[in-house]
């Protein structure tokens, strides 16, 4: 076994042992934040139609919600708690839409540097091409691979130099986000 296998199998032995497999997995798991905002309760329009009188009391519900939380939680299909009841009062249907407005929000974690250098037979543009992939790669290997995006990453800076025509490095380091 070489020097570097052995420190790294030392490394994990001591991240286990001091945070213990569980806190270990959860950071690993440790993805993305859902948001959830109080329940809204509204009723449609009346409609001899059973289901047009649903779709009527959720685009009800869909336009309380945007207008009191914003569009990222005006979706019905990501709010918690949903429920449609409806009563049929005389030959017509009334229904009533509840749920929690819920959306996915943006969740950052560390930063990420990666570097990469080339020799002259490289574009730049692949060299850049190619750390990228390598911030996504330790991206994902530190914090999962929802947070492997370049292109929802924070703070992003990507730098290129070219050493005297003979070799282009460059640069990637950004705040991962999901």
């Amino acid at each position: 076994m070489t020097t570097t296998a052995t420190k790294t199998i030392a490394a994990l032995a001591i991240a286990l042992g001091t945070f213990g497999a569980g806190t270990f997995a959860s950071v690993q798991g440790a993805e993305a934040a859902i948001q959830t905002k109080p329940a809204i309760s509204v009723a449609g329009k009346v409609n001899i139609n059973k289901g047009k009188a649903q779709r009527a009391a959720i685009k009800k519900w869909t336009a309380s919600a945007r207008a009191r939380y914003g569009s990222k939680f005006s979706r019905w299909s990501t709010a918690r708690g949903r429920s449609i009841q409806c009563r049929k009062i005389a030959v017509a249907w009334s229904c009533r839409a509840t749920a929690n407005p819920a959306a996915n929000i943006k969740v950052c974690r560390g930063v990420v540097s990666a570097k990469k250098q080339m020799g002259h037979y490289y574009s730049e543009r692949e060299v850049r091409q190619r750390v990228v992939r390598k911030w996504s790669k330790r991206a994902s290997k530190a914090y999962g691979a929802s947070f492997a995006s370049w292109n929802k990453a924070s703070n992003r800076v990507l730098t290129c130099e070219n050493k005297r025509g003979r070799l282009t490095i460059c640069r990637a380091t950004a705040r991962v986000c999901s």
